[in-house]
């Protein structure tokens, strides 16, 4: 049975159980071909995209061992970079000349870390642990209380996760699993270009202007879009990178991180897209409801508190708090008013008011321009009470109304 039989049979498999079950029976072969495929470190510095493979049966398929060979020895010279532009290019070619269509998929696949198969970096290392190292960046637990005094705050992003990795000279973007993002091509060129860059890892935010552009664009190979931009909130150094761990991590105090950052985007005036993201302080008066608030109502999806006074870890870790609306409930609308004179909205919608159990409460963020402008305008025409809108919020008071309600959008097919 080759490892193509083996991928078959695993994506065929139905359920965690009965995969997991395939994947602990893995020979010696499969595993070092499920190591070039999932091992977030071992980086190809190559896509094979759909145009670039010869028409099925050009050349003489050979059986599935001698193609297995031929495909990790092509990948291990891709890793070490001994081929590089167009000697990759054909050599990738010239191995395809001689696979069958079912080989040919599986060897794309494999090429470009995207098994699809449903079984992930971490379902197989917990089947053969410390095969590689699992890649992860730091990670936010979930904020419970007002405590935090002293710590920053930061607006939280609705994006994708995303890091400007560095192998040997190469530059690539990175999501917080180790996949690669796409349609990053300007934002890694031009962190190349900047200075001191060459002693810097770059952990943030991906966006593009909407979150399905985001999508679409990091996760299409071969996209080409200069519409995405990363938020940068934390800036570690090579070797911080390169010797991590999260037992003993070896990285700077974040109040350190911060003062590295704010030098670096200093030196750095002229970046398009790459983005500083702002930072604040917790204090008694100005509490992480207030941080979330404030957040909230400049478009960010919730507010992230951090110990100023953490290392990096590697991991998911107290040391970061994400707080953000937690509940969400279609309510209906029993009420609409503009916005205050003197505002940029006044001649449009400023809030609406919405009904839960008998108590009103008036929701005036998460609105866009154009929700503003068609929201209002069907209050106009008396079109906007009673029907339902989606209401994402953080708690509800004591007396009934909705804290920090933020509005998602209006149920069309409800009223």
């Amino acid at each position: 049975m080759s490892t193509f039989d083996v991928l078959d049979a695993i994506k065929a498999a139905k359920g965690a159980n009965a995969k997991a079950a395939l994947v602990r029976k893995l020979t010696d072969i499969d595993r070092t071909i499920f190591k070039l495929a999932l091992d977030p470190m071992k980086v190809f510095y190559y896509q094979v995209h759909d145009a670039d493979i010869p028409t099925f049966g050009e050349g003489v398929a050979f059986d599935d061992d001698n193609i297995q060979l031929r495909l990790v020895a092509l990948c291990e010279r891709l890793a070490t970079r001994a081929i590089t532009g167009h000697a990759a290019r054909d050599e990738v070619t010239a191995l395809f000349r001689v696979t069958s269509e079912r080989q040919t998929r599986w060897c794309q696949r494999i090429i470009n870390k995207d098994l699809n198969i449903g079984v992930e970096a971490k379902s197989y290392l917990k089947i053969w642990p410390g095969e590689f190292d699992y890649f992860e960046l730091q990670l936010c637990d979930k904020w419970t209380d007002e405590q935090c005094i002293g710590w920053f705050w930061q607006p939280k992003f609705d994006g994708l996760r995303g890091c400007i990795d560095k192998r040997g000279d190469a530059r690539t973007m990175l999501s917080r699993n180790g996949l690669e993002l796409f349609g990053s091509d300007h934002i890694v060129e031009e962190f190349k270009n900047a200075a001191s860059a060459e002693g810097f890892i770059p952990d943030g935010e991906l966006m593009g202007r909407r979150w399905n552009d985001s999508i679409s664009n990091a996760k299409t190979k071969g996209k080409k879009t200069s519409d995405n931009f990363l938020n940068v909130f934390d800036l570690l150094t090579v070797q911080e990178w390169e010797t991590r761990t999260s037992k003993n991590p070896t990285t700077a105090q974040l109040w350190e991180r911060e003062e590295r950052r704010k030098a670096f985007f200093d030196a750095n005036p002229q970046f398009k897209f790459i983005v500083n993201v702002p930072s604040g302080i917790i204090t008694p008066e100005f509490t992480v409801s207030h941080a979330m608030q404030k957040c909230i109502e400049l478009g960010y999806e919730g507010v992230v508190v951090k110990n100023p006074s953490s290392t990096y870890r590697f991991k998911r870790t107290q040391d970061w708090l994400k707080a953000k609306p937690r509940d969400k409930k279609e309510l209906i609308i029993v009420g609409a008013k503009p916005g205050d004179p003197g505002t940029w909205c006044e001649s449009t919608l400023g809030s609406i008011a919405v009904e839960h159990n008998g108590v009103t409460t008036d929701v005036g963020t998460g609105f866009s321009a154009a929700d503003r402008d068609q929201l209002w305008d069907l209050h106009q025409k008396g079109d906007l009470i009673g029907k339902i809108a989606e209401i994402k919020f953080q708690s509800i008071t004591d007396d009934g109304k909705i804290l920090f309600g933020s509005f998602k959008g209006i149920r069309q097919d409800k009223r």
